[in-house]
């Protein structure tokens, strides 16, 4: 992959999002949990909001990030990572950050997601929302 990270957008940060930021003085990327009073104050003012955003990246998801949420790898098909846990099958894809999530239902696969995945934030977020 080219680029291991990409620019969030204001609309999708959030109390408790994971990013990393450059410090001011420094060209060091710091990992950093949003908390209420993280770097809020910083969007009051709009003029700022340009320079703010470019100071904030968000990594890519990755195969060891989605293992660490507890889901077991089970292959690669091609460029495609497959996992598995009880009876819920996900295969992501990092090249296009493209996610398709079945749950086994008596004997056949349903398929409950199929989308765009760029990051834990948002994977953490889809399975909190389909109660996985």
């Amino acid at each position: 992959m080219e680029n291991k990270y990409f620019t969030p957008d204001i609309e999708d940060l959030y109390v408790g999002y994971k990013l990393e930021i450059k410090g001011k003085h420094d060209t060091n990327w710091q990992p950093v949990v949003l908390g209420k009073d993280a770097i809020w104050h910083k969007f009051t003012n709009l003029e700022n909001l340009g320079q703010v955003m470019e100071q904030l990246r968000v990594p890519y998801l990755t195969k060891e990030q989605i293992e660490a949420e507890g889901w077991e790898y089970e292959k690669e098909i091609k460029t495609v990572q497959c996992y598995d846990k009880e009876n819920i099958f996900i295969a992501y894809s990092e090249k296009t950050h493209r996610m398709l999530i079945r749950k086994h239902n008596n004997e056949t696969w349903k398929t409950i997601y199929f989308g765009r995945c760029k990051d834990i934030n948002a994977f953490r977020k889809i399975i909190k929302l389909l109660e996985i």
